[in-house]
């Protein structure tokens, strides 16, 4: 596959922020919880693209399969409990082409 072109495949894009990230009385402490799991489940899960921090307390990954998303998304929810998480999922294509920094890439399956 050309690394410039699209990818026409379906991915699911799974978007966690930790709900309240900014009131806690220890944010960094929580940051760092979050990047250890992080570093955990990207070491196990299957990701298309592995899950990275990409504002604060908010990560992102690329998946090709759904069974991988409801294994990340109820790790990261029993790893940091009893902080919460908003989760968003989107499922479609690459309108660019596939990298390995989640951050690089874009298309409807981010929306």
């Amino acid at each position: 596959m050309n690394p410039y072109t699209a990818d026409s495949r379906l991915f699911v894009v799974l978007i966690a922020d930790i709900v309240g990230s900014r009131q806690l009385s220890d944010r960094a402490a929580t940051q760092r919880d979050l990047l250890e799991t992080i570093d955990g489940i990207n070491r196990v899960a299957n990701l298309a693209v592995p899950l990275a921090i990409t504002s604060g307390d908010e990560c992102q990954g690329l998946f090709e399969q759904w069974p991988a998303v409801v294994e990340v998304l109820a790790g990261l929810s029993d790893a940091l409990f009893p902080q919460g998480f908003y989760f968003g999922v989107g499922v479609g294509p690459l309108s660019t082409a596939m990298r390995p920094e989640i951050g690089s890439m874009d298309g409807p399956c981010f929306h």
